[in-house]
């Protein structure tokens, strides 16, 4: 369970290169400034204080585990994490939330070192796969009752996919 870090931030990266290689803009700051078009894609759930851009995934680690085989010695190494999306409207949301299913349908994700890339800015080295699997598609409705109706309307089109990711890393 070394460097989940990395898985995270592969994951991350995976999810940018996908949105950016079927043509969307994908703007990886929530700045003051208003953007027209495109996508923002955060790694982390939103502070409930900042303004949430729309639209936004947002990235949210959950946890890690461990699991033996049931046959033979050995494990099975897990990372949890969720994915938030939030929409302008229920068709948008919809439309990402699907979308990324499609990324993630059979998907082998490489972990990259990206400590060494960031640092050296030389080649990715590969350190192992990730096979992400979709548990849950949630949609979040929420009762007009916060003070700030804005907030509370940008979480009305908004939804979870709960994801438990199985992970390898070569030696």
């Amino acid at each position: 369970m070394r460097d989940v870090r990395l898985i995270d931030i592969s994951l991350y990266y995976y999810l940018k290169d996908s949105l950016e290689s079927d043509g969307y803009t994908v703007h990886t700051k929530l700045s003051d400034e208003h953007v027209s078009s495109g996508i923002y894609l955060v790694d982390a759930y939103p502070d409930k204080t900042q303004y949430i851009k729309t639209p936004l995934i947002a990235l949210d680690f959950t946890g890690i585990s461990r699991e033996p085989f049931q046959l033979g010695p050995g494990y099975t190494d897990y990372i949890d994490y969720d994915i938030y999306i939030f929409g302008r409207t229920k068709g948008e949301r919809d439309d990402l939330g699907f979308l990324v299913l499609t990324y993630f349908d059979g998907a082998k994700i490489p972990i990259y070192d990206y400590n060494l890339y960031f640092a050296s800015g030389g080649d990715l080295q590969l350190l192992g796969y990730i096979w992400p699997e979709i548990t849950r598609l949630n949609v979040f409705e929420t009762a007009p009752i916060h003070e700030n109706i804005e907030f509370v309307n940008r979480l009305f089109v908004s939804s979870r996919l709960d994801v438990s990711s199985g992970y390898s890393l070569l030696h």
